[in-house]
């Protein structure tokens, strides 16, 4: 099982269900998960699958560091 966090890419995806905006990771020597997110009332609302704030910044940084800006100068 530990070579499957070795040979885990860093990597991060989006997807979109519904109400229900996912964030797919995979992190080497970490593991892989999914972080979901979702609004209830005035509250946005994430399923953390038990990892601490930080762990899920370094994720959502993983996202932006990937993505491609529009009105980038």
């Amino acid at each position: 099982m530990s070579d499957i966090f070795e040979k885990s890419p860093d990597a991060v995806t989006i997807k979109v269900g519904g109400k229900y905006f996912f964030v797919d990771w995979s992190v080497k020597g970490r593991g892989f998960g999914q972080y979901t997110f979702w609004k209830e009332g005035d509250k946005i609302m994430c399923d953390n699958e038990c990892d601490s704030k930080e762990s899920v910044k370094k994720v959502l940084c993983m996202l932006v560091d990937s993505a491609e800006f529009t009105d980038e100068n």
